[in-house]
């Protein structure tokens, strides 16, 4: 990462990644580092203006993906050829008709949410459950709830690699990864006592060390939740 802050980069330096993953701060301007940022297979520019940035990367590696946000449609992907750049973020995406009228993302949450309470119960949809789900959503305090946002905006990714034939086991250890990124960025660490207050989990840990039933969590419980969940995703 390039262009952070201060904090930013004192935050990032000490984020550990129960799978070994990590974030490299760099000190340095970016244009400091031409050659090894269009080295990489894919940057993600997301500071305007970036043009002259984009337009280096391109011509040191033309094989390269390049990721630039903007909340402005831009014709960047059209400008260059190929599937070289790829523009996100812009706010005519995010605000479509199907999101504001149905809040496609905001359901899946809750029922994300209302499967957890399911399974917590040992029991599956009766009925209409509408009601009893919004309840659990209620119920919750607004990081439960941005956890719960976070995982239905990550699910299609889950649903398109189930769909290429992914090992649902793994499709398992994806989400724990999620859920544990989700839990570092906002301050969690681990601790073998779980104090939510002090924003510790017991579970921030590699998936290898689950037990058996806190993998099977990552899953979805109930078919009938599922098959609603899967209905409301779109790529």
């Amino acid at each position: 990462m390039w262009g952070c802050d201060i904090v930013q980069k004192e935050f990032l330096k000490e984020l550990q990644f129960e799978n070994q993953d990590r974030v490299i701060v760099h000190e340095e301007d970016c244009r400091e580092s031409l050659d090894l940022i269009a080295g990489m297979n894919r940057v993600i520019l997301t500071k305007e203006p970036y043009i002259e940035l984009l337009q280096e990367i391109l011509y040191r590696n033309p094989d390269g993906k390049v990721h630039c946000w903007s909340p402005q449609p831009m014709e960047l992907d059209r400008i260059y050829a190929g599937n070289a750049v790829v523009v996100f973020g812009m706010l005519d995406e995010i605000l479509t008709e199907d999101q504001i009228k149905r809040e496609a993302i905001y359901r899946k949450a809750k029922l994300f949410n209302y499967d957890y309470a399911l399974r917590y119960g040992n029991r599956h949809v009766s009925g209409d459950y509408e009601v009893e789900m919004e309840k659990e959503w209620v119920a919750l305090d607004g990081f439960k709830k941005g956890s719960n946002i976070a995982r239905a905006d990550h699910y299609w990714i889950e649903k398109r690699l189930s769909e290429s034939g992914t090992d649902e086991h793994v499709l398992w250890e994806l989400e724990h990864i999620r859920w544990c990124r989700f839990h570092y960025i906002n301050h969690w660490k681990y601790d073998p006592v779980r104090d939510d207050a002090k924003r510790r989990h017991h579970l921030l840990i590699p998936y290898a060390d689950l037990p058996q039933n806190e993998k099977e969590k990552d899953g979805i419980w109930d078919a009938v939740l599922k098959e609603e969940i899967e209905k409301l995703t779109q790529e």
